[in-house]
């Protein structure tokens, strides 16, 4: 072979061989799966095949270069070496065969024509085993000196970093011996080991991309380290190795610059709002858990949740702007979406960039983009060329890699509004590092799974004043001193309108500022039009969207995810804010017991921050009071929409009440009728909206009228009694028997609130219409229930709680003997038709008692009263408010015989039930302790007596009024308090306030 050919032939083998090392640092580069402990070897890897790809391109080996390998000369042994040591690397990467065969096995290879036969597939095995990198090893073994064989020709090596126990001495052997290129001399088999070598690159470099298939898990760290160090050795010895032009010398001879890790502090995608105040201790929490994370050798990542407009966004940049110096580098990402999230590593990557550019007077983009991972996605000015969807996902990557590098270990990465958890994963854009901070703004509480979370809540008062006069651009401290207090108390009142919400009281700030108002004015017309300010964006130039802005993203976000969800949010807004138990809705919406579907809802609105879960209470949930204003809102603009969600919402509650008009209901239905009764007062407001000839509507208000009675709200309870007598008769007319039946409760109502002469006009006329529509004429109270007992029949209940209700009047108002002319005939009648022991019966037997009581008949009293209670604990409970009833009225008796302790013991037994069954503020609540205080009067402890008659007074006008005999009766108690008490004045004032109420007997 002449000298010529044989350049030629070496030139175009260190073209394989340099070919074979870049793919094979390729298929190391990719190795995402051996975990966080290999990320410094994969770094020394990155940049010891920019080295290579350096060489290259200095030598003319490269596509790319203007070098021109026909500028070499063969007979310079630098670059005869050179390509020995080409061979040694290549040889290196054949080790990753052992580690292959030890870890992992033979790679897996794609059967693309389904299952072969054994012996097929023994044949291709074969096959791939005489192409691997393991043959390479044979083959770089000399044909004409064998290992071992003494070789006294050979020189030493020239560099002594080329040794390297992977391949023997007398490899390479013919290839190295510089009196073959030097004295133009051809030893014997020199071109057969040149041709061999090209043979065996050329295989090896068509089998590379089998190995891109490798699983590298299971690769040991130790000889990754290994493997990188005789790499870098052998590098160190092409770079002795070099063209002898003095440019590219110099230029290749300089190693390529470190990746470069302290970012000069900027975040151009968003500032911190200059009004932002306090929130001193969210900044200390979110910091001590960042350091609590920091301690661990793993990533630490911490997520700020909590609804829209509660300032997570604002808390993360306060952080970041107080503590920035910590870190090397900040970064932030919008993850609206995962379209925004790819865009913000676009810009980090541009940043990157730019930054490594600055680091350079000459910059070459071509190094930077190999440096950071982006070669040939770089053009000549350092902007990224993205063209297809798969660039984005290697600017992903390559940002990763950066986080994840060997010495960058104090970054911090803000991710920004990760509200969307299912169309992408963001687990899929955190750096896979033993290092480094996260902090995540959402307002999805699972978003927390697997990081440490923090609850962003409301501020503060103090906070939210605060900022409430910043935002307005108020200086507190200017004001005159007579203004200070007044503007002070004026600013507590609407930031607790605003619920201390940061977005809403920034929003007020600049309304105020804007329309140049005093706080009263803003107060004043939120109060008018809350609606219209809370929709609108005051802050031009600081924020994009309103506070109701704010959540229409997040009921978007919940409608495309599950739209029952969704009207399940617009279904709460017509109920009360808190306590919106489970019980109300499945009752309501008449759900199975096991169903499930309800709690995923509700789990959806949870994980939106748009209601939570009621502290202490896993069976109901809450909304925020202005996102329950928003809900409310949201419907206004579609009037027909509006109220057909306001009859379900109505038609719900209703159908969740299952008390009948009777008082025989269980204790566990008074103690629901007491906790939904916020929604039914709720709903109630929406009536106006209704349409009273629906029949179903009607039945509806008729359940709220028996909760408003039996909780004894008695002004409520005419309202929908009065409701429901215009809507019967202009549905069924005035002599339709449901007509009768709302007279008849009407009259109920009346005598319930001690107005007796009106409720007996409303008996007369229920009694009257009831002839009337049989055909009869009757004048008189006592021919009328005569008549209606033969129309009816003298035992249909009709009749005998008519005669029951007649009865009560003539209690209350003094006339004894004909009240227990009535309750005998009504008794009499309910024990032939009911029972002894039924509820009905037993109400009579309680109130003929209470008769002979006020008559001081005592002993006829007690032996009614425990024949009730005995029948009231068998029928309904021992502890039944009906059944406490009775008790409280025996331990009136003792109290009138003088016997206290037992009365106290009663009294005690009756108030603690009946506290816990129908609440503290019930009339029937008021009623006991009122008796109690009786009892303590009596026993000369007037201190104690006096708490208990403030009690049951505040308690009594703010439920029943203060002209209510109930109310009066407390009232002349109390003067008669004062007066043993000695405090004359005060028993004069309350004798006078009692003077013109009603009777003294109606409720003791």
């Amino acid at each position: 072979m002449e000298a010529a050919g044989l350049a030629i032939g070496i030139v175009g083998l260190a073209g394989q061989l340099a070919r074979i090392s870049r793919e094979c640092y390729a298929i190391f580069s990719q190795m995402k799966e051996i975990g966080n402990a290999h990320d410094a070897v994969l770094h020394d890897l990155q940049r010891e095949g920019l080295r290579l790809k350096r060489w290259e391109h200095a030598w003319g080996l490269d596509s790319t270069s203007s070098q021109q390998s026909q500028c070499l000369d063969p007979s310079d042994e630098r670059y005869r070496f050179a390509v020995a040591s080409l061979a040694r690397i290549v040889a290196v990467f054949t080790k990753v065969v052992e580690l292959q065969a030890i870890y992992q096995g033979e790679p897996e290879k794609d059967d693309k024509h389904g299952k072969q036969g054994e012996q097929e597939k023994d044949d291709k095995h074969r096959k791939r085993d005489n192409l691997g990198f393991g043959h390479l090893l044979s083959r770089f073994r000399s044909k004409s000196l064998c290992p071992g064989t003494s070789n006294d020709s050979q020189p030493a090596s020239p560099n002594p970093h080329l040794s390297t126990p992977s391949l023997n001495s007398g490899d390479l052997s013919l290839l190295e011996n510089p009196k073959i290129l030097a004295n133009k001399q051809l030893l014997p088999g020199l071109d057969e080991e040149i041709a061999s070598l090209n043979r065996v690159a050329q295989n090896i470099q068509q089998f590379v991309p089998t190995y891109r298939k490798l699983r590298w898990a299971s690769m040991d760290k130790t000889r990754c380290e290994e493997l990188v160090g005789r790499l870098t050795k052998y590098f160190d010895g092409l770079f002795d190795v070099l063209p002898p032009d003095d440019t590219v010398s110099r230029m290749s001879q300089t190693r390529p610059p470190n990746l470069s890790f302290d970012i000069p502090f900027s975040l151009p995608e968003i500032q911190l709002n200059s009004d932002f105040v306090g929130r001193k201790h969210l900044l200390e929490q979110l910091r001590r858990k960042i350091e609590e994370g920091a301690a661990k050798t793993t990533i630490t990542q911490v997520v700020l949740y909590g609804m829209g407009g509660i300032g997570k966004t604002q808390l993360a940049l306060a952080y970041v702007y107080h503590y920035s110096q910590d870190y090397s580098s900040v970064f932030w990402i919008n993850a609206a979406s995962e379209q925004t999230t790819k865009i913000s590593f676009t810009h980090i990557m541009q940043q990157l960039i730019k930054h490594h550019a600055k680091l350079s007077d000459n910059p070459d983009y071509t190094q930077i983009g190999w440096l950071l991972g982006m070669a040939g996605k770089l053009d000549s000015t350092g902007k990224l060329t993205v063209q297809q969807p798969s660039d984005e996902e290697h600017i992903v990557n390559s940002v990763k890699e950066w986080f994840t590098a060997k010495g960058n270990t104090k970054w911090l990465l803000v991710i920004d509004n990760l509200d969307d958890l299912e169309s992408f994963n963001i687990n899929d854009y955190i750096p896979s590092a033993p290092h480094g901070t996260v902090v995540i703004t959402s307002r999805r509480p699972e978003s927390i799974q697997g990081r440490r979370g923090l609850e962003v809540q409301q501020m503060d008062n103090s906070e939210a004043e605060e900022l409430l006069f910043k935002t307005a651009k108020l200086d507190f401290e200017k004001l005159p001193h007579n203004e200070q207090e007044r503007v002070k108390e004026v600013a507590a009142t609407i930031v607790q309108k605003l619920e201390c919400l940061p977005l809403a009281i920034a929003q007020a700030g600049a309304y105020i500022h804007v329309r140049k108002y005093s706080f009263s004015r803003y107060l004043r017309e939120y109060n008018a039009n809350v609606a219209y300010l809370l929709s609108k964006d005051w802050m031009v130039g600081k924020h994009d969207r309103s506070v109701f802005a704010a959540w229409d993203l997040s009921f978007k976000a919940i409608q495309n995810q599950s739209p029952k969800a969704a009207e399940l949010l617009l279904l709460c807004g017509f109920f009360d804010n808190n306590d919106i138990c489970e019980g109300l809705l499945q009752r309501g919406m008449k759900l199975p017991i096991d169903d499930t579907n309800l709690e995923d809802l509700i789990q959806i609105l949870f994980s939106y921050s748009m209601a939570n879960r009621i502290k202490g209470q896993d069976d109901s949930f809450g909304i925020h009071p202005l996102v329950h204003l928003w809900a409310q809102r949201k419907l206004e603009v579609e009037p027909e929409r509006h109220n057909k969600k306001a009859t379900e919402a109505f038609l719900i509650i209703a159908s969740a009440i299952t008390t009948p008009k009777n008082r025989g209901r269980e204790v566990k239905e008074w103690v629901f009728e007491r906790r939904i009764l916020p929604h039914i007062i709720a709903i109630e407001r929406q009536m106006n909206t209704l349409s009273m000839e629906n029949k179903e509507v009607l039945e509806a208000v008729g359940k709220l009228y028996t909760v408003y009675l039996g909780h004894r709200y008695l002004r409520k309870a005419e309202e929908m009694c009065k409701v429901i007598l215009a809507g019967n008769e202009k549905l069924l007319g005035t002599d339709h028997p449901d007509t009768f039946a709302a007279v008849h409760d009407m009259a109920q109502i009346c005598y319930e609130q001690g107005q007796y002469n009106e409720a007996l006009e409303f008996y007369e006329r229920a009694l009257a219409g009831r002839e009337k529509a049989l055909g009869a004429d009757y004048s008189d109270t006592l021919t009328t229930v005569d008549n209606l007992a033969l129309a009816l029949g003298a035992d249909h209940p009709d009749t005998l709680s008519t005669v029951d209700k007649i009865a009560r009047v003539f209690h209350e108002q003094g006339q004894y003997n004909e009240a227990l002319e009535f309750y005998e005939r009504a008794l009499a009648g309910r024990e032939k038709a009911l029972g002894t022991d039924h509820p009905d019966t037993l109400t009579t037997f309680d109130y003929m008692a209470r008769v002979f009581r006020v008559q001081g008949q005592y002993n006829k009293a007690l032996e009614l009263y425990e024949r009730a209670l005995a029948g009231r604990e068998k029928a309904l409970s021992t502890n039944h408010p009906d059944t406490l009833e009775t008790v409280n009225n025996i331990a009136v008796v003792f109290d009138r015989q003088g016997q206290y302790n037992k009365a106290l013991a009663l009294h005690e037994r009756a108030l603690v039930g009946t506290e816990k069954a129908l609440g503290a503020d019930h009339p029937a609540t008021l009623t006991m302790v009122n008796n109690m205080a009786v009892v303590f009067a009596n026993q000369r402890q007037y201190n104690k007596a006096l708490a208990l008659y403030e009690r049951a007074l505040t308690g009594k006008e703010k439920a029943l009024g203060a002209d209510h005999p109930s109310t009066l009766t407390t009232v002349r108690s109390m003067a008669n308090l004062f007066e043993r008490m000695g405090h004359f004045n005060k028993a004069q004032k309350f004798r006078e306030r009692a003077s013109g109420g009603g009777s003294a007997n109606a409720t003791h």
